[in-house]
């Protein structure tokens, strides 16, 4: 078995790692890494590339040795373009200039043609990643399996404390799930007095978001982004290589560059100030008696909207479709992410939005689960907002995928029928979800996600040995590779 393996870069996890490569003797594999390699087997034919270098597109070759691009594969990967492009984000705001257009599309198609010529050269079977590919070179990787038909399984650490959703698509399709959930929903549909039980690490997330007063999750648990010049400029210079420094210092051109990439990053960062002044001066002094939709704004760039949201990863997109099928005395109450790096958003943003009539927007500060509780629904791409609004028994409209997609109360937006019959259902019908649906379908996902944490900031929160969490991890992983090419 020829394997591409992205991830699992911390030597927490490289156990179930191993284990894989034992268990399916595996002739040859491509890592991906950070600081440390994986130590494999001898007989394993192992290639080896550091992750800072995946980003720009460094893969110390002789590319007359790759074979080149044609127009039949460029054209059949249009899509993944058009989502790299965009990804790019993650990688644009640094100390140096933003990357042009053209410096993108450079990137992209290194990445394209080393990744097709690999592939093919070692024949690869299967791709693994410990997350969802949203890292550029990553995501080309999926793309260009799934035009291959090569098969892809990926990690998703989903937002319930010590629980791994296993995928093999960005459509989070899982036959499974769905199935055992609309099994119980027929087994207890009657049962009205049967007590529903769930598995510890499910109650314990069923308990913690029906308190009135609730704390805030783990993932949200983060430092708040700093807009002050001295904090932001001492961070920088601490983390530059002292060989990197030196070089700086002895060639000319690139001290001369260093000093007025300073100047531009100040730059933005007075920009974000302004920006993140303009949102406060356009809130609102809310009013929790509005009849009203609440859409929290995603944290960009993140995962959860490129590549979860799709299309939508531009989330103005989600205010105008719901503006355009709400009924005008209905408000869309907008809330910015309170972690949201202002240098990653700009002033059009904001007013585009402001531009949409029934668009309120909200203080940072104020509580999301009182806005939650008062409102008609919640709107979201992927968020955890989502997830809050079903224990809150409120429907949700979903403009992307992930893994609680198929919950009663659920609405998922493709297009605009999507949306204006879900807001007729949500307004008009008062549809939305009992508790009972919510529990329902956290028991589906007790025999359908893997016990357990692949997101190495998630280890300090975890109820479950690091010697369990690998085992875990590597049962449910074999028994996934079992599927596609033993059953």
């Amino acid at each position: 078995m020829n394997l591409i393996i992205n991830g699992f870069h911390h030597k927490t996890f490289f156990p179930s790692l191993l284990k894989i490569l034992k268990h399916f003797n595996v002739s040859y594999a491509h890592f991906t890494y950070t600081e440390t390699k994986l130590s494999v087997p001898s007989k394993i034919n192992a290639s080896f590339h550091q992750v800072h270098d995946l980003a720009t597109g460094n893969y110390k070759i002789d590319w007359k040795e790759i074979t080149p691009l044609d127009e039949k594969l460029i054209r059949s990967m249009n899509g993944c373009e058009v989502d790299v492009l965009k990804m790019m984000d993650r990688h644009s705001l640094s100390i140096e200039l933003p990357l042009t257009y053209d410096e993108r599309k450079n990137i992209y198609l290194k990445h394209l043609r080393y990744w097709n010529y690999i592939i093919e050269k070692n024949k690869i079977d299967l791709f693994i990643s410990s997350s969802i590919p949203h890292e550029t070179y990553d995501f080309i990787i999926y793309s260009l399996c799934k035009l291959k038909k090569i098969p892809t399984i990926f990690l998703h650490q989903t937002n319930i404390l010590d629980t791994i959703f296993m995928m093999d698509d960005l459509n989070f399709n899982s036959s499974r799930i769905k199935n055992k959930y609309q099994e119980l929903l027929k087994k207890y549909k009657f049962s009205t007095k049967k007590k529903i039980i769930l598995a510890e690490r499910f109650q314990k997330d069923f308990d913690l978001n029906t308190t009135k007063n609730k704390s805030m999750r783990t993932e949200m648990l983060r430092k708040k982004p700093s807009l002050s010049i001295g904090n932001n400029l001492i961070s920088l210079l601490a983390n530059v290589q002292a060989s990197r420094f030196l070089t700086v210092i002895k060639t000319p051109d690139f001290l001369i560059q260093g000093i007025a990439n300073h100047f531009n990053y100040i730059t933005r960062l007075r920009t974000g100030k302004k920006i993140a002044k303009f949102y406060s001066r356009n809130t609102i002094k809310t009013n929790l008696t509005n009849k009203y939709i609440y859409f929290p704004l995603h944290l960009q760039p993140e995962a959860s909207t490129s590549p979860m949201a799709g299309a939508f990863v531009n989330q103005i997109l989600i205010a105008q479709m719901i503006a355009y099928y709400l009924p005008k005395d209905i408000y869309i109450y907008i809330k910015e992410n309170p972690h949201q790096n202002m240098m990653r958003r700009s002033m059009q943003f904001y007013k585009e939005l402001l531009q949409i009539p029934q668009v309120r927007f909200v203080p940072t500060s104020f509580n999301t689960y009182d806005l939650i509780d008062h409102s008609l629904a919640v709107a979201t791409a992927t968020g955890t907002a989502g997830l809050e609004a079903l224990y809150r028994c409120k429907s949700v409209l979903m403009f992307g995928h992930n893994y609680y997609q198929y919950a009663k109360g659920i609405f998922l937006i493709k297009n605009n029928l999507d949306c204006q019959r879900a807001l007729n259902k949500i307004i008009f019908k008062n549809v939305r979800p009992k508790t009972e649906d919510i529990k329902l379908f956290l028991k589906s996902l007790e025999s359908n996600t893997t016990e357990g944490y692949i997101d190495v900031n998630y280890k300090k929160y975890t109820h479950i040995s690091e010697k369990i969490n690998n085992e875990n991890i590597f049962k449910d992983l074999s028994k996934k590779i079992d599927f596609y090419f033993n059953s």
